[in-house]
Order: structure tokens, then sequence, then C-alpha cells
């Protein structure tokens, strides 16, 4: 694979466990891809632990790779920035998915924490859905 694609993979994987790690350390119980907590921890620490030992530590990648050809800033910025979009959106619909039978909880709460009671697409629906 070409750097640039091994860039974007990293981060997204990376992304994905720290959207999780946050998601279970603040409660935001909706927004987990997992039941309970501790497997959303490990599976956080996987994501986070494999990315960065895969990228780094794969294939003599630092040394060959990024020091040599290594990304430019205005192309890292980029990268990042879609694969982190990407994995927040892979997060939003995932987590909708899999909590989409689990009926909403009316709580009067904004902002993030509507995502402790409700799915981002229940969530969605409620705000800007049909208005009788």
């Amino acid at each position: 694979m070409s750097l640039n694609l091994d860039y974007i993979l990293f981060v997204f994987i990376a992304s994905l466990g720290v959207l999780q790690l946050a998601a279970s350390l603040r409660g935001f119980s909706r927004l987990m891809l997992f039941r309970t907590k501790p497997l959303s921890y490990t599976f956080a620490a996987v994501c986070l632990l494999g990315s960065f030992g895969w990228f780094f530590g794969w294939d003599d990648r630092l040394d060959e790779k990024i020091m040599m050809t290594g990304l430019e800033g205005g192309q890292q910025f980029f990268y990042f920035a879609l694969s982190f979009f990407l994995a927040l959106v892979s997060t939003l619909l995932l987590s909708s998915l899999r909590w989409r039978r689990l009926p909403p909880e009316d709580k009067d709460e904004e902002g993030l924490k509507v995502l402790s009671g409700k799915t981002y697409l229940q969530a969605m629906r409620g705000k800007y859905g049909k208005r009788r």
C-alpha cells in the first residue's frame, strides 16, 4: 500500500478507538458499539495500540517511507481530517444501526448528552423530523 493509504487507515482506526473511548468514559451509551464499557475499552485499546503498532512498527515504515518521502503538512492535514470524518460518520451510523431497536429515552437534554438516551439517527429524526 502507499503511504497515503496507510496513513488514512492508521488515523481511521485510531479515531474509531478514540471515539469509542470517549463515548464509554462520558456515558454516551447509544454512541458505543458494544453493550458494556469494558468491551468498549478493550476495543478502543486494540484500535489505538494496534494502529500505532502497525503504522510505526510494521515493515520499517518510519525509516524507509516516512523519513524519506513523508507526507507534506497540507497532505497530512487533509488525510487526517478525511480519516477522522469517516471514522465519525462510521461511528454514528454503526451505533445507530446497533441500537435501532431500543426505543429512545425521552430526556430533556441537549447537545451531545442526548446520545446517552437516543441514537444519532433517533436524535436527528426527533429534531428535524416531521412537525405536526
